[in-house]
């Protein structure tokens, strides 16, 4: 004999039990019947999950790149058979479709899918189809705490300039700050920038800032040790997610920067009038050649007659430089016969790395006498002009208002 009973949502869950009565044909009753082989337990209820997360392994856990693994946990509400879980990113389904299950403990499970370069950029999304043992099927769930976003492309850069502090931002000299700046496309990591300068590694610190949204800079302060010659740089750069971005080695603007390193002093090589000189014009300028171009620094060129009193002072400005070349203009010709001398400032001219000409301090530094231009006169004579009573042996004596040489003539 069988007795078959269909089980119902209304049934109440747990163990079924049941009591056999029975009667033979002539009527004798036997012992009901409560067990034997076998056992059947009633479950009507649905499994629900809890504890669902999701996460990549990725330093940042709410990202994936290519190559991560991005994992879903979930512990269901009793023994479940293996789900099926569906992911999609960005709104498609994910090129891996081999997701692998665990039973990692008890009821709690884990799905894993590899993320992949052909996936769409986005939002993963999940949805978790299971049943228990009893085949009684949950509601699917399709979402839980944490997030995870795939990102698969590499960030780039823009806007990549470089200059100097110097006031000519194409040249960096000792203690001038160059700055390379840049923007990315989206939110980087930290880059690392390697400057070089002349073809070797710069000896300054390297400092690197974010300094607002997606625009950072990376700056060095030229040192005398550096080797002198064109900045070169190297820029690496990730993004948060962890794609290289191709290195950057070229501005998008032309620009650059070399390193100039001079500790040669501007030094005077010629001066018109010559020092020493021994007739100048009375209306002469004063013109200074210098070894190289030179700008404007700070105080007055003074020029002084022998007595040493000031006859006037230049101010040292760019309207007296061309290139190399100083010219003084005195605002009154130079006395005839007389004797000058010039001084000069350490701090009156600077060359293009920031070095000083050392300046005149003394008097024989650079020092003329000017042209006589004022004939001799006679002073006196002996015998006297209109002197009576000349003795008949006299000799005529002339005396001259200055030394004089032998021309040509009879007196």
């Amino acid at each position: 004999w069988t007795a078959v009973y269909t089980a119902n949502a209304s049934d109440t869950a747990g163990s079924v039990s049941y009591s056999i009565a029975f009667t033979d044909t002539a009527g004798n009753t036997g012992i009901a019947v409560t067990d034997g082989s076998g056992g059947v337990t009633t479950d009507t209820s649905a499994p629900t999950l809890s504890s669902v997360g999701i996460a990549s392994n990725n330093t940042n856990t709410t990202l994936a790149k290519a190559g991560n693994n991005v994992t879903l946990t979930f512990t269901a509400s009793e023994a479940i058979g293996t789900p099926v879980v569906t992911f999609q990113s960005g709104g498609a389904a994910v090129t891996d479709t081999s997701v692998v299950y665990s039973n990692t403990s008890g009821n709690t499970w884990t799905a894993v899918y590899t993320a992949n370069a052909s996936d769409t950029a986005g939002s993963v999304s999940y949805s978790i189809a299971f049943s228990d043992a009893a085949g009684n099927t949950g509601i699917a769930v399709t979402d839980g705490s944490g997030s995870v976003t795939t990102n698969i492309s590499a960030p780039t850069l823009s806007s990549v300039s470089i200059a100097s502090s110097n006031e000519n931002t194409s040249m960096a000299i000792p203690t001038d700050a160059v700055t390379l700046s840049f923007t990315a496309n989206e939110t980087i990591q930290s880059p690392t920038v390697t400057f070089s300068s002349g073809g070797a590694s710069v000896n300054g610190n390297i400092s690197v800032s974010n300094t607002s949204g997606n625009t950072w800079t990376a700056s060095f302060t030229a040192n005398a040790n550096d080797t002198a010659g064109p900045v070169t740089y190297s820029i690496a750069f990730s993004d948060t997610a962890g794609n290289a971005g191709t290195p950057v080695t070229t501005t998008t603007d032309s620009s650059n920067v070399a390193v100039v390193i001079d500790t040669d002093l501007p030094s005077l090589l010629s001066s018109n009038p010559s020092d020493g000189s021994r007739a100048v014009k009375l209306d002469q300028n004063i013109v200074l050649k210098f070894s190289e171009v030179v700008t404007a620094g700070s105080g007055k060129i003074k020029l002084f007659d022998s007595s040493g009193k000031l006859v006037e002072a230049f101010s040292v400005s760019s309207s007296i430089i061309s290139g190399a070349t100083v010219t003084l203009n005195p605002s009154a010709d130079f006395a005839s016969r007389s004797a000058y001398y010039i001084q000069i400032p350490s701090t009156a001219f600077v060359d293009a790395a920031g070095n000083n000409y050392e300046g005149i301090t003394n008097k024989t530094g650079l020092d003329f006498v000017t042209l006589d231009v004022n004939a001799p006169s006679l002073k006196s004579s002996v015998p006297s002009d209109n002197a009576a009573s000349v003795k008949l042996d006299k000799n005529i004596i002339l005396t001259f208002s200055e030394s004089v040489v032998a021309g040509s003539g009879d007196i």
